[in-house]
């Protein structure tokens, strides 16, 4: 997933999910001082044993010890799925 980070002087940055997004932002703040940047999303997805291997991937790297789960889910029966899956997985690690 692609996000483009949208710089105006003088104001506080804004992160957009499309370029036109940016470009309408800038626009529309009349904006003639700014930089748009590409950013990658770091989104963690697949199998609830493929994300736990992530997570612990990065733990070893950065050392933290607590992770806050966000699933962009619209459905709140499937977000609420996701996270038992992801709960259950833990459960089976410990």
């Amino acid at each position: 997933i692609r996000q483009y980070r949208v710089h105006v002087a003088g104001e506080q940055s804004v992160t957009v999910g499309s370029l036109a997004q940016a470009e309408s932002f800038v626009q529309q703040a009349g904006a003639t001082d700014y930089r748009i940047e590409p950013r990658e999303s770091h989104i963690l997805l697949g199998t609830a044993p493929q994300v736990h291997q992530q997570l612990a991937l990065l733990q070893q790297q950065y050392g933290v010890d607590e992770f806050i789960i966000d699933t962009p889910i619209g459905e709140p029966s499937a977000r609420l799925t996701s996270l038992q899956l992801l709960a259950e997985e833990s459960l089976t690690l410990a």
